[in-house]
């Protein structure tokens, strides 16, 4: 139906009278309409504003959502909020879901992904009541839909399958929200690499004739299909469907959007060599983003801008617009956001199995108690284990420019991290003790007792001589020389990988020691590596004496010491290892940089690389810059 129809059809009705038939059928065109139409309907519906409070909250609600489609979603959601302490006021549950739904599509388009997620599930409590005689039916696909979108931006893409398929239910009201369901589907597949199902979906959602009369929803399916092709490699494919997409976005001033275009447009003609293009392409969507302030879209245009600048060898550009990048996407996807939307999506999920379930919760009050024991268990050990650790106020006093990238695999750690100073020499070092969670938490108290003994009772400061004093009393501590083990398998030979380094600052020397774990050096773009010894610490049959290791040093000296959790952790495009030739490449690129800085890049760079995989082992990475 074209818009003139669709406004000759709503200025016959009036929002007086017959406010239900008014603003249902507004619902569902109000994205049809043009800024004209649009503008004459919002004066029909000021008419009714003073009737009642209701009446009041419609109108607010009608202005807040005339605000979404224009892309100010900064006046959308003054609007919105006026409009829900409306149907606060007037129980109208069937307001308050799509008031939260739309308030929702706001937060997303901000980047404030913690606020989506809790006005979706604020949403989702209502949704199932709403009758599909309820003037507001036509958002109750919408809400779920939203809580789809909004678990694909944090990569949880089985809840994301989850919602779509219950919001494909809920389409009846609403049809071209189906098209949206099989696209977001599509998506989803694709994202987690499953080809077939992905253009399945995608192809249905564009053959659907609800989608082909939606410039909005046909602009985005061919968005879609361009990223598919683009994944596929098939660069000239992906350009023409961009290209289709980016005409339709345009033409009907559908802004917002239109920024994805430029975004994968960049993208294609950086893969396709054509770097002027793509530097156009990516300006354009950093102009628009900042000019509407989505925030979620600038860093990826900061990204894609600081790659092209790297492919032109501007490596000052390259820089900045990385750090821009970093910057920007810290506010909107930081570990405290993400940690917010997990808690609020499970408090949601404990309300409810807590109206519904009411006899099996009750059922399950012991093992929940036996439950909250062992997490508080757990928590204890935590906080033990914590307070081994050096205060980050000693390391920063010690060395200003340095970090620690520390990020257990389970709520306790077989990874630590170790730093004395002794008369003018500081030690410091990263061990990695056998397993991870309890077992490695249990190794990591004893080695940290036994590193402290070697320097306070032993008087050492020589790291090999260290690591030799260090094996004998960890052997001593699981290997008790009086007794013989019948059984093999009743002898615990549990011990440490370890990388250990003391610094004098004022004769800017060093000594290094390892067990299995290197040292890594970057001096003026020069990398240093240093091989540690095959061995471990702790029982080991072909045991040697530890090598001493000694060299100068120079001033803005890098040097990094780790264990192998970073590198082995599975992920990106084709669920590999990260490996150490890539983490050695990001350090060279990020050794500019201050160390905290450089923390945030690699803290973010393990997120993206892990995606939504679990992490498999205990992470310790540290850098200390010499000053």
């Amino acid at each position: 139906m074209e818009s003139t129809e669709l406004l000759d059809k709503l200025i016959n009705v009036d929002p007086v009278t017959d406010p239900e038939k008014f603003y249902s059928l507004l619902w569902k065109k109000i994205s049809f309409l043009s800024t004209r139409e649009s503008d004459r309907l919002m004066e029909m519906s000021a008419t009714a504003r003073s009737i009642s409070i209701l009446h009041l909250a419609h109108h607010n609600f009608a202005e807040g959502m005339t605000f979404v489609h224009g892309s100010d979603f900064s006046n959308a959601l003054i609007s919105l909020e006026k409009a829900l302490e409306g149907f606060i006021s007037t129980q109208n549950e069937g307001g308050k879901m799509a008031a939260y739904t739309a308030m929702c599509i706001c937060y997303r388009s901000k980047g404030q992904l913690d606020k989506a997620q809790n006005v979706v599930q604020e949403a989702l409590q209502y949704a199932p009541a709403i009758r599909n005689d309820n003037i507001y039916i036509f958002f109750k696909g919408v809400a779920y839909y939203q809580a789809a979108e909004v678990n694909v931006e944090i990569k949880n893409y089985n809840s994301a399958i989850e919602y779509f398929n219950a919001g494909i239910k809920h389409t009846i009201e609403n049809p071209e929200m189906h098209g949206r369901m099989l696209n977001g589907l599509g998506v989803v597949y694709m994202n987690l690499e499953k080809w077939d199902d992905a253009i399945l979906y995608l192809e249905k959602s564009l053959s659907d004739p609800l989608t082909q009369n939606n410039i909005m929803l046909k602009a985005k399916v061919l968005s879609d299909i361009g990223i598919y092709y683009f994944r596929q490699k098939q660069f000239e494919e992906s350009f023409k469907y961009q290209e289709e997409s980016l005409k339709l976005r345009l033409e009907t001033k559908l802004l917002s959007p239109a920024v994805t275009n430029y975004i994968r447009m960049a993208d294609l003609c950086l893969a396709g060599g054509k770097i002027i293009d793509a530097l156009k392409y990516a300006n354009l969507a950093v102009e628009q983003s900042e000019k509407m302030k989505l925030h979620i879209k600038l860093y990826e245009s900061y990204e894609v801008l600081s790659k092209i600048y790297e492919a032109l060898g501007d490596t000052e550009n390259a820089f900045i617009h990385y750090k821009n990048y970093i910057r920007v996407k810290e506010g909107v996807h930081s570990q405290e956001v993400i940690r917010k939307i997990e808690e609020l999506k499970n408090q949601y999920k404990v309300e409810s199995a807590e109206q519904e379930k009411e006899i099996f919760r009750l059922r399950n009050v012991e093992l929940k108690a036996a439950m909250d024991e062992i997490r508080e268990s757990f928590r204890y050990a935590k906080r033990i284990q914590s307070a081994i650790l050096p205060p980050e106020e000693l390391i920063n006093k010690l060395i200003p420019d340095s970090f620690v990238l520390f990020k257990p695999k389970d709520i306790v750690s077989g990874d630590f991290y170790w730093l004395k100073k002794t008369n003018d020499k500081i030690l410091f070092a990263a061990v990695d003790c056998t397993g991870h969670g309890v077992p490695g938490a249990m190794v990591s108290m004893v080695g940290y007792n036994c590193l402290n003994k070697t320097v306070h009772e032993f008087g050492l400061t020589q790291p090999s001589l260290i690591l030799n004093k260090l094996t004998e009393l960890v052997e001593e501590t699981f290997v008790h020389k009086d007794f013989h083990y019948e059984n093999s398998e009743d002898e615990i030979k549990d011990g440490m990988d370890i990388s250990l380094c003391c610094i004098d600052l004022k004769e800017m020397k060093m000594e290094w020691a390892g067990a299995n774990n290197p040292i890594w050096i970057i001096r003026k773009n020069e990398f240093i590596e240093i091989a540690a010894d095959k061995q471990p610490v702790g029982k080991y049959d072909h045991r040697q004496p530890f090598t001493n290791h000694k060299l100068d040093l120079h001033a803005g000296d890098s040097i990094y010491l780790f264990t192998d959790g970073y590198a082995d952790q599975f992920g990106g495009p084709a669920g590999k290892k990260f490996k150490y030739k890539q983490l050695k490449e990001l350090l060279i690129f990020t050794d500019t940089l201050t160390k905290k800085e450089q923390q945030t890049i690699l803290h973010d760079r393990f997120e993206d690389w892990r995606g939504n995989l679990e992490q498999i082992d205990d992470v310790l990475l540290m850098g200390f810059k010499i000053p």
